[in-house]
């Protein structure tokens, strides 16, 4: 499976991808997947916050959010 190195402002990281599937696709061609969604995600998380995804494929949710509340737990 082919990884996508993705830079959306000052986040950045990697995701592997299926081939051939439309959410993977996105992040090849364009490099993010939702602008809509990750302004909404912005908007709520901050560092420090808890965020949960309970969706399944690639991680995508996953790894944005983790990103943007950070390494740490309060």
């Amino acid at each position: 499976m082919p990884i996508v190195n993705i830079n959306i402002e000052d986040l950045s990281f990697n995701i592997e991808v299926f081939e051939k599937e439309t959410l993977s696709d996105q992040l090849i061609q364009r490099g993010y997947h939702n602008q809509n969604d990750i302004s909404l995600l912005r908007g709520f998380l901050k560092e420090g916050s808890v965020f949960v995804d309970l969706g399944a494929n690639i991680g995508w949710y996953t790894l944005l959010g983790s990103k943007l509340v950070g390494a740490t737990l309060s």
